[in-house]
């Protein structure tokens, strides 16, 4: 039936995942563009990996992820999704909204 989920056992992730270079690779390349800094795509790859593979989080359902990279990919942009958004709520903590920051008036235009 096409509405069954083809869950994927966590164990043959995992194996894809050790035999395919490729595949590290390119995730790898894809945190890069998340980040733009080498030490926080690692650490993005790293926790991609760990989520994809940990039983507390969805399985992988080839219904609706065709390949390994693309369901990788899913979660990677989850993640990075929640740390952008968690580093904007933490600067706009920061701000007292009573007593905003002084910014300095325009430069009088010379024209």
């Amino acid at each position: 039936m096409a509405g069954e989920p083809d869950i994927v056992p966590r164990a043959e992730l995992a194996g894809i995942i050790a035999r395919d270079a490729a595949l590290r690779q390119s995730l790898l390349g894809r945190a890069m563009s998340h980040t733009h800094n080498p030490h926080e795509a690692e650490d993005l790859f790293q926790s991609t990996l760990e989520t994809a593979l940990d039983p507390d989080h969805a399985a992988w359902d080839r219904n609706k992820y065709l390949t390994a990279a693309i369901f990788l990919g899913s979660v990677m942009n989850g993640l990075a999704r929640n740390r952008l958004r968690s580093s904007y709520m933490a600067r706009r903590e920061d701000l007292d909204e009573q007593n905003p920051p002084q910014v300095s008036a325009p430069k009088d235009d010379p024209e």
